[in-house]
């Protein structure tokens, strides 16, 4: 197939200009835009302290680790951003678990779309464990990656851990809506159902939740 075009260097450097200065705008869409690594560092530079922006979507472009890398730290620093798409970006290992700290850290984002990238099992482990320290992430698409059952399992233990009242208490419990795929993922049927049973027993959004 053929490859995807980048945008020239000088349109990241343009937007993250007016992003600096930008008090009005609220949704940034660059879907498919061909933004490279370079031009997604540009623009999650001036995306860290933009009080603005509550809606980003990089989807589609060739951002590559080193681009999410970038986004992930601004994402540690905003505080305004509240859905993030980053589907089709290229995001593998070093890429996730950057994104993953970010969830640790992040107070405002509420819904992420990392379908359709590389996440493993080992990036997957710690996401769920970041997930028992995020308290606002309510949508999370992880649709067509490569982790596996093992992976599928620690993110419902995130979710609900009936082991003693301490772990229960330290679980993930504002997640509502998990979308893991059984298909494109190599998941089982019993992974998805304990998942299913964990975000049932999420006692805030009991009604809810749904995994698919």
């Amino acid at each position: 197939p053929q490859a995807q075009a980048v945008l020239h260097q000088s349109v990241p450097s343009s937007i993250a200009a007016i992003l600096y200065d930008n008090t009005v705008m609220k949704s940034l869409i660059l879907r498919g835009c061909g933004i490279s690594h370079a031009g997604a560092t540009r623009i999650s530079c001036a995306l860290a302290n933009n009080a603005s922006i509550t809606v980003l979507d990089l989807s589609n472009n060739p951002l590559s680790n080193t681009g999410i890398c970038s986004v992930a730290l601004a994402l540690e620093l905003n505080t305004t951003i509240q859905k993030l798409k980053l589907s089709g970006t290229d995001i593998g290992r070093e890429g996730g678990e950057a994104m993953v700290e970010a969830l640790g850290i992040n107070k405002s984002l509420q819904v992420l779309d990392m379908s359709r990238n590389s996440l493993d099992d080992q990036v997957i482990t710690k996401l769920a464990r970041s997930l028992k320290q995020n308290k606002s992430l309510r949508q999370l698409s992880l649709r067509s990656n490569t982790f596996s059952t093992i992976g599928g399992i620690c993110l419902s233990f995130a979710l609900y851990d009936s082991a003693n009242l301490q772990a229960v208490l330290e679980c993930n419990h504002t997640l509502q809506y998990l979308v893991l795929d059984i298909n494109s993922n190599k998941l089982s049927r019993d992974c998805l159902k304990h998942a299913n049973k964990a975000l049932r027993m999420n006692a805030r959004s009991s009604t809810e939740n749904e995994v698919i």
